[in-house]
């Protein structure tokens, strides 16, 4: 299943999955750090804060944390896209831990298929999807224009 491509990678080649590795890698331990400590994340969403409308990322660090917790229902609740992001971020790393590792580039079927155009349309496409039916539901339920109201955009406005 995983097979090392025969050639070295350059030095180049190799800072660049450094910095790639510190940059999938930080997401988990951030949300780990933040979900076993006291401390919260220093995160937030500036559009949501501006608007009071959530952003179709709102909920994702969160639902990070609560995936890092062991609480998957409730990062399913957060942001049912979370999961998939954080497996993403997960695999990523250990990707490029073993690249780094062996010195090599490690050729997977799963490399492969997330390049693929069309599936990468296709979870764009579900992840709008999903971002209109919240936003329907918070409409519905009146949650979407108390927001709005109460941000200071609202508050500009009125």
């Amino acid at each position: 299943m995983l097979k090392f491509s025969a050639s070295s990678l350059s030095p180049h080649a190799l800072r660049v999955r450094a910095i790639e590795l510190v940059l999938f890698a930080s997401p988990l331990v951030g949300a780990y750090y933040y979900g076993y400590t006291e401390q919260s994340s220093p995160l937030f969403c500036p559009f949501k804060a501006l608007t009071g409308i959530p952003c179709p990322g709102c909920g994702m660090t969160r639902s990070f944390i609560a995936i890092a917790t062991g609480h998957i229902d409730k990062a399913l609740d957060y942001h049912i896209f979370g999961i998939f992001l954080f497996l993403g971020f997960a695999i990523a790393t250990i990707h490029l831990f073993l690249e780094l590792l062996s010195k090599r580039k490690v050729i997977t079927p799963f490399s492969k298929l997330i390049k693929h155009k069309k599936i990468q349309l296709l979870f764009l496409f579900l992840f709008l999807i999903y971002h209109l039916i919240r936003i329907h539901n918070l409409l519905k339920s009146g949650e979407l224009a108390y927001g709005f109201y109460h941000s200071p955009l609202g508050k500009l406005i009125y």
